[in-house]
């Protein structure tokens, strides 16, 4: 879920890495269907393991 700088939300996108062990760390980009405005946060709502 992306939030604007008070918090609203703005939008949700997702996005997805392979082969990451637990207690890895990645970065990747999420892709959403609006601009991306100020002040942009990113909230990780679900995560799915396979």
């Amino acid at each position: 879920m992306f939030v604007d700088g008070s918090g609203t939300r703005s939008s949700e996108g997702v996005a997805m890495v392979n082969n990451l062990a637990a207690g890895q760390k990645a970065n990747e980009k999420a892709g959403g269907l609006t601009k991306a405005p100020d002040g942009l946060k990113c909230r990780i709502t679900k995560v799915s393991r396979h």
